[in-house]
């Protein structure tokens, strides 16, 4: 497959800015530069909003040169739209790619209708029904999809209705340094056990920890906890966990969790009910420390984390058999040697930067060599409620909010920019039935690909 002849096709990546130390922007921090080295030519789009989204807090974090700011001051989700029509017309991007920004979407129709020949592609994040009903609305505008696990991408088939050869498994990469000296070569007695995250429970299940901790003081294990995150269920863990035996770091930029915490650890603990990667876990692989995760919704079909192989294992929500698992570790140097070994096996052979970037680039090339899309109707987006939009409609509305300088209601981040419309199918019918599909083999033909 090869790019067009016509020089060095532009890509718009289309990403909020109210979160600067999000997994999200360390993903675009090495992706953007390395599709270039290959010949594109990449724009970061920031969208701005009156209050959360702010550029240049986060470019403070993440400096980025080639990028664009999509402002919308209203908060309206035409603000939203006429500011990315006017950002596809300025970059003329050959493909528009949305992370977690679905007013791209419908943005993307309206630019067609005046003439934009972009191409839209998706990216799935995770493992949510909102975000699978946002990829069913706008399968008709969308040219592709992206997905950084395999039961995500089988989710976009089955669930949203995307042609096969529409969808992409781009997993996250990680830097591979030659790992430092086993985590175990050090003085103090204690098993220490890192955890890295938003403190939050139906995600990550955070307050398993201080469970597993008294888990593990029951097994005779002395044990010293290392958190790196920050999140709603923060005050919760501070009071769960032995204040004498736990070290909260906050949010730490991913930039500093190789010396703040894998390098201070003896296993990276994941107690999650669902992931896409995680990314932290093959961090830490590539640092040399050994991997105790549960067996989270989207580890079947990915089957990377293979048990007493490359990591240890344990059914969500079992916090006795986590604290074994950790156990093991303590007493066991010729397991946890292993374990680092298969860790970093794994990491050069599938999640090496080098490798994702080179996803990236195949599934680009793809996408533009499939034919367009015919237009299509504009997608059916949440109507606006506002008093003037009930006056006015929506367009005269935006006209008379921008004229004036008003903003809508304060909503939150979710709000001024969207992260999903959702809200898709009931949660639990979703989870058991992508729970069905998350198994080794389970999609026959359509993996590997």
């Amino acid at each position: 497959m090869t790019r067009p002849a016509t020089g060095r096709a532009r890509l718009l990546f289309v990403v909020g800015s109210a979160h600067p130390l999000g997994g999200l922007m360390t993903w675009l921090d090495y992706l953007l530069p390395g599709l270039e080295a290959r010949g594109w030519s990449p724009v970061l789009g920031l969208v701005e909003g009156p209050r959360y989204h702010r550029p240049e807090r986060l470019l403070a974090t993440h400096p980025n040169n080639r990028w664009i700011r999509i402002a919308c001051r209203t908060g309206t989700s035409e603000g939203r739209a006429r500011a990315l029509v006017g950002a596809i017309s300025e970059v003329r991007p050959a493909v528009a790619v949305g992370v977690n920004v679905p007013d791209l979407y419908p943005a993307l129709a309206r630019a067609r209708r005046v003439g934009s020949r972009s191409r839209g592609l998706m990216t799935v994040h995770g493992i949510e029904p909102d975000l699978y009903a946002d990829a069913a609305r706008f399968r008709l505008v969308l040219d592709g999809a992206a997905g950084t696990n395999r039961l995500a991408c089988v989710l976009l088939e089955r669930d949203a209705g995307f042609a096969p050869e529409r969808v992409f498994y781009t997993p996250y990469g990680v830097e591979t340094p030659a790992p430092g000296p086993s985590g175990r070569d050090h003085e103090d007695p204690r098993l220490r056990v890192g955890f890295a995250g938003r403190l939050e429970q139906p995600q990550k299940r955070v307050l398993d920890l201080p469970l597993v901790s008294a888990a593990l003081e029951r097994l005779g294990v002395p044990c010293h906890w290392r958190v790196a995150g920050a999140g709603p269920e923060e005050a919760a863990l501070r009071s769960g966990l032995p204040p004498d035996q736990a070290e909260l770091l906050g949010t730490v930029a991913s930039s500093d969790l190789p010396a703040r915490l894998y390098r201070q650890i003896d296993a990276l603990l994941v107690t999650s009910s669902w992931e896409t990667g995680p990314l932290v876990a093959w961090e830490a692989m590539a640092e040399g420390v050994p991997v105790v995760a549960s067996r989270y919704l989207g580890s079947g079909l990915e089957s990377a984390l293979r048990h007493e192989e490359n990591a240890l294992l344990f059914d969500v929500g079992d916090v006795e058999e986590a604290a074994r698992q950790l156990a093991r570790l303590a007493r066991d140097r010729p397991l946890a040697a292993r374990l680092r070994e298969g860790g970093l096996a794994l990491v050069r052979e599938r999640y090496a930067r080098t490798r994702s970037i080179e996803g990236w680039d195949r599934a680009l090339a793809a996408l533009l060599e499939l034919p367009l899309l015919p237009h299509a109707e504009n997608p059916a987006v949440p109507p606006a409620t506002g008093r003037l939009e009930r006056w006015f409609g929506p367009g005269r509305a935006e006209t008379v909010r921008a004229a004036l300088g008003r903003t809508g209601p304060d909503t939150g981040s979710g709000g001024e920019w969207p992260h999903a419309y959702g809200p898709g199918e009931a949660r639990d019918a979703f989870f058991r039935r992508a729970a069905a599909l998350d198994r080794p083999g389970k999609a026959g033909e359509c993996w590997p690909r």
